[in-house]
């Protein structure tokens, strides 16, 4: 059933929804390995992370918040690394981490073989979406 946003915004005609674990989903379409952008806004926040914003914890589901373990990017470079088959030549990777992990995530964009790397900064300033290109 396409939500009430797709309706509200008359876009229902020109949306797929598919729902499952990142691009798993996606594996089996004639589109995989030819998409143009992978754009996320994953969990990021490791449990008991006393920076988090009460605001943040009222309106939000847990699990679209809080990584299972200790590493603030496992969510996102689990996705990174399936982009990485799900792009096409040039495709654009870009995903929302937390505040102070933006270094470490561009340079396991980096690691990954992907070009272009780069943290794009917030309002504030701080690097938050962290981008890259499949070559």
């Amino acid at each position: 059933e396409m939500p009430s946003f797709a309706s509200r915004h008359g876009v229902e005609d020109r949306l797929v929804l598919h729902e499952g674990d990142l691009l798993a989903p996606l594996a089996a379409h004639p589109d995989h390995g030819r998409l143009d952008a992978v754009l996320s806004n994953p969990p990021y926040i490791v449990e008991g992370d006393p920076t988090v914003e009460h605001g943040v914890l009222a309106h939000e589901p847990h699990a679209a918040l809080f990584v299972a373990g200790d590493d603030p990017l496992e969510v996102a470079m689990r996705l990174a690394r399936d982009a990485r088959a799900a792009l096409g030549p040039g495709g654009l990777l870009a995903i929302e981490v937390g505040a102070g992990s933006a270094s470490a995530a561009t340079s396991r964009l980096e690691a990954l073989g992907y070009d272009d790397v780069a943290a794009v900064p917030d309002l504030a300033g701080i690097g938050r979406v962290v981008r890259g290109r499949r070559p």
